[in-house]
């Protein structure tokens, strides 16, 4: 994968029985600890870094790649303010079928519905971890809080999220209706791709042109 958007492998290899990948070198931070040390972002960095991230993630899906791993623990910021997404080594590629042994792998917290349901893993799962961290942007607080990993699954699959408006009042209706969208719990009312969701968030930023 080659986009300005995503962290590059340039080798792959196996030392003395031991399997190696090579990355990109990327001075920057990671999402995770951006919102930690600001307690979540202002809302137009917040944006501006989410439009920068579906781009990536668009590119991805067009590819036949989903993520399956998207969390702010993934996501590098560099010191222009670019967003990097790095950690593709559980992604699958688009039409994969899920099965009664489906392979759990991935950060419980941001996982979407169907990674614990039959329904087969498409971009749209990916659409749905990105709302999750959105919403982290946007409140500096996790959106599925659980003390174990059963427990957020649970919540993922059952629970339904409140509008991050909630947690941080600087956010709007509109931006609330967008993350609220991409995390709907059925698939088919989600965002069908990232690019319509970067589509909304364009439109947000320029509603005349909406």
């Amino acid at each position: 994968l080659q986009h300005p958007n995503i962290i590059p492998v340039y080798e792959a290899g196996e030392l003395e029985k031991v399997p190696y990948l090579v990355f990109e070198y990327v001075e920057g931070v990671s999402l995770k600890d951006l919102i930690r040390q600001n307690g979540g972002l202002v809302i137009h960095r917040a944006v501006h870094l989410m439009r920068q991230i579906l781009e990536g993630i668009s590119y991805a899906h067009e590819q036949g790649v989903i993520h399956r791993d998207i969390s702010p623990s993934n996501i590098l910021v560099n010191k222009n303010d670019v967003p990097r997404i790095m950690d593709f080594g559980i992604s699958v590629m688009t039409g994969t079928e899920a099965g009664p042994q489906r392979d759990l792998s991935g950060t419980p917290c941001y996982m979407s519905p169907e990674h614990f349901s039959n329904q087969p893993l498409g971009p749209q799962a990916d659409v749905f971890s990105l709302g999750l961290v959105f919403y982290e942007m946007l409140t500096g607080q996790v959106a599925i809080q659980a003390e174990n990993e059963f427990t957020a699954m649970y919540k993922i699959a059952h629970e339904s999220i409140s509008p991050p408006s909630s947690k941080n009042s600087n956010v709007d209706q509109k931006l609330d209706a967008i993350v609220l969208k991409a995390l709907a719990r059925n698939p088919n009312s989600r965002y069908g791709a990232a690019s319509e969701m970067k589509k909304d968030l364009d439109d947000y930023l320029s509603p005349e042109a909406a």
